[in-house]
């Protein structure tokens, strides 16, 4: 008798367990869908009055006479008082017509569409994940395919062990030369304060450029003085970064090989002269730049530099498929962007119309005057796999991350769907990257009014 009672109260326990878990099953399951509700579309509610159609039609079919699917499962403990019986009664724990279901919980026809809505949604958060790894792995097929379209290639390439030896030698003679092939080109406009850590890093690069200027614009702090300490040639003029950037090269004595563009706020790598000069002996490559990383005194913003990674591909594929294929990529000039001096001086350098967006520009036209002039069925924009810093003020003073990021879509949309330029674009970067300036400067002039 007391074997009896102590089985039954254990299958009692586990029911009682059981329902309990299906209730917290469905309580995750709708916070999960109400978390992610915002990534499907209502248009998926066919599917669920489909299943609800199907379901009332398997109930019709199978004649059921009452709301329960289960019958009552009775527990004959057999000491003839057998309370259990009272649940087909309709009085115990769901039982009968009036209890809505047997110790399961029964065939709650609410539950069963809750639980439809969960398996719906679960199904097109699966559909989701398994199209954005799709995407991933063509992405990355089409990578590698065009990997080895554009393979360097130089000229002096031969496959020969001799060769390969001697390629080693002249590498390693490169490498020991205190002066590079590549001189330094820096516009600044009131950067005294970021110009002397650059120009500081630049006296630590081994080799040295064969030459540096700072083009100023018309910078009204000591950003011309700094340069000077440090023997940079100084180069003054109208205010605008392609006019100043051309200005830089216009003023270059050395005639060097190679050109690097480096914004104020940007540090190199020790390396990186050696970096460009064997990257352009690539007879395929017109343009190159780095990979960015944004940095500040407080944090580095992770996600908008594998943005600026990302975009180079991303954009370039969305706006310039073709031109993708044979080889562009969009570089920005925090990316550090360096060419041969003929290249630039031959599609006439920068744009000096255009306020932003002057970099990727100038890789487009490379690009073209590469494939065209030099009849190459490729020309390559090279974005190297190494890092140079760059400072993240920018980012701050325009609200961080997802402020600055729908800024320049908005920006890089104008120019490169809409094809803004000129006075439009110079509208749009005097109204939002100007705004932080606008607004320290209204401050400034309420403060003296109050005085």
């Amino acid at each position: 008798m007391s074997l009896s009672r102590a089985v039954a109260s254990a299958l009692g326990q586990c029911l009682v367990s059981h329902q309990k878990h299906q209730r917290r099953e469905g309580r995750t399951k709708e916070v999960v869908r109400k978390k992610t509700s915002f990534l499907f579309s209502s248009a998926d509610g066919k599917i669920k009055k489909k299943r609800t159609m199907e379901r009332k039609s398997d109930r019709i079919s199978t004649g059921a006479s009452s709301s329960s699917s289960f019958e009552p499962v009775i527990v004959d403990i057999g000491d003839g008082t057998n309370d259990n019986n009272d649940l087909s009664k309709g009085g115990g724990r769901g039982g009968g017509k009036g209890g809505g279901g047997s110790w399961f919980g029964g065939s709650n026809k609410k539950k069963e569409d809750d639980d439809d809505d969960n398996d719906d949604y679960s199904d097109r958060f699966n559909g989701l994940f398994k199209f954005l790894l799709l995407a991933l792995l063509f992405r990355q097929a089409v990578i590698s395919a065009l990997d080895k379209l554009h393979e360097p290639s130089y000229d002096d390439a031969n496959n020969t062990e001799e060769n390969d030896g001697d390629q080693q030698q002249q590498r390693k003679r490169r490498e020991k030369k205190k002066t590079s092939a590549c001189a330094i080109v820096i516009p600044a406009l009131n950067e005294e304060e970021n110009i002397e850590l650059l120009l500081v890093q630049i006296h630590a690069l081994r080799p040295q450029p064969s030459e540096v200027v700072v083009a100023v614009g018309d910078s009204t702090d000591n950003s011309a003085k700094v340069a000077e300490k440090y023997g940079a040639k100084v180069v003054r003029g109208k205010r605008g970064r392609s006019r100043q950037m051309n200005a830089g090269v216009h003023a270059l004595s050395t005639h060097p090989k190679n050109v690097l563009f480096l914004h104020a706020d940007t540090i190199p790598f020790p390396d990186i002269l050696n970096v460009v000069d064997e990257t352009m002996r690539d007879a395929k490559a017109i343009v190159g730049g780095f990979i960015s990383l944004i940095t500040t005194d407080k944090k580095t913003y992770w996600a908008m530099s594998y943005h600026n990674v990302f975009k180079s591909d991303f954009y370039t594929a969305i706006l310039y498929p073709k031109r993708y294929v044979l080889g562009l990529k969009l570089l920005f000039g925090d990316q550090g962007i360096f060419c041969r001096l003929n290249d630039f001086e031959a599609v006439d350098g920068y744009d000096e119309t255009l306020p932003i967006m002057e970099d990727a520009d100038l890789c487009i036209r490379m690009q073209k005057y590469g494939c065209s002039k030099k009849k190459s069925t490729t020309s390559c924009v090279r974005l190297v796999d190494r890092v140079i810093t760059t400072s993240g003020r920018r980012i701050e003073s325009m609200g961080g991350n997802l402020k600055s990021t729908l800024v320049h879509f908005l920006i890089g949309g104008a120019w490169g769907i809409f094809k803004v330029k000129g006075d439009g674009l110079l509208w749009l970067y005097e109204r939002f990257y100007g705004w932080n300036e606008r607004g320290e400067k209204s401050k400034q002039e309420k403060k003296k009014r109050r005085k």
